[in-house]
């Protein structure tokens, strides 16, 4: 997957940097939704059996279901309408169901990371204060390769009973469809705003064991904001 997507980059960009008029570099920072009902629910129906018997008053004790996002972009700007690249994010979030009394304790922690490779079109069709604002719309799609880590651990009477750790690699296909504008400040930074919203193209993450999950996945709102580096490419 990784291959067939670098390649496809290297395709894109060789065959419209003739064309290009600007190099553009962007960094925005925000914030994902992730729809995280899924991990809540997730944790919900996690409960083990001790003695043929589930426990009693399990709650979930801490549920993470949004979290910050970064995300790097690299494109080629033509004609100021068209801008089209590669753009990669970083995300994570968790959650712990816990129990703890005289006897012993229960604790169940999903953590995971997700890092989101795609590629970007956006198109402003045209702009406000001359040339010094333009609204846009950009369609991004690509894959998430996301890494999890499962802890769970079962203490009674100072003996443990279990005490697991297991991590999966997987990956899920997504598009995001999203409304902004840039403000160019300068002939060579502009100010970015955004707000879209993730797809997933499916429910489960498909793992490299061949082993399909059906695990939390990073659907949601996305709010961002960040800069835009102008490099030009033409006198």
């Amino acid at each position: 997957m990784k291959k067939t997507i670098i390649a496809f980059i290297i395709i894109i960009f060789c065959g419209n940097i003739s064309r290009a008029q600007e190099l553009t570099v962007e960094y925005n920072f925000g914030y994902g939704t992730y729809c995280m009902r899924d991990l809540k629910y997730y944790l919900e129906g996690i409960n083990p059996l001790y003695s043929g018997r589930e426990f009693e008053n399990l709650k979930i004790t801490d549920n993470f279901p949004g979290n910050w996002t970064h995300q790097l972009k690299l494109g080629i700007e033509m004609k100021k309408s068209h801008n089209i690249g590669v753009s990669i994010d970083f995300m994570n979030t968790a959650g712990q169901k816990a129990i703890s009394d005289y006897s012993g304790s229960y604790n169940f922690t999903y953590r995971t990371k997700g890092k989101r490779l795609g590629l970007f079109y956006r198109v402003s069709p045209y702009s406000w204060f001359p040339g010094v604002v333009r609204p846009y719309f950009m369609l991004t799609a690509g894959v998430v390769l996301s890494k999890d880590r499962l802890e769970e651990r079962l203490v009674l009477d100072d003996t443990p009973f279990l005490d697991e750790n297991l991590s999966l690699k997987g990956a899920i296909a997504f598009t995001e469809p999203a409304l902004g504008c840039k403000i160019r400040v300068h002939e060579n930074f502009a100010l970015n705003l955004n707000a879209g919203y993730h797809i997933d193209l499916d429910k489960v993450y498909k793992y490299r064991n061949n082993n399909v999950f059906d695990i939390p996945t990073w659907g949601g709102l996305r709010f961002q904001g960040g800069l835009i580096f102008y490099i030009p490419l033409r006198k």
